[in-house]
């Protein structure tokens, strides 16, 4: 357990490393009522581990496109961008509890 832990670990700190680029959202990426946002779910598996926080430097480097960009602003600030996967990646450590993260 503490080897996956530390693997996970140092993938999220060589994945935060990376340089990227910010995207911003509209009106238009929020979620219609009959769905339930999963914030962090960038791969909408319905759960959020290591392998969003991959999908989410695709996501910033322009290689996969999200049809709700709600799931990637966990600032809830209408702006996507390294500030949120900093927050994916405090929650996949269990630094902080709840997404969105508005602390």
């Amino acid at each position: 357990m503490k080897k996956k832990k530390l693997a996970a670990i140092f993938a999220a700190v060589a994945i935060a490393a990376t340089p990227v680029s910010t995207l911003t959202a509209s009106a238009e990426d929020s979620v219609d009522a009959t769905t339930t946002t999963i914030y962090g779910d960038i791969n909408s598996d319905g759960s959020i581990t290591l392998s969003d926080s991959v999908a989410f430097e695709k996501v910033l480097n322009g290689q996969y496109t999200l049809s709700d960009y709600t799931v990637a602003d966990l600032n809830v600030n209408y702006v996507v961008d390294a500030a949120d996967k900093q927050i994916l990646l405090a929650f996949l450590m269990q630094v902080i509890s709840t997404l969105p993260y508005t602390g």
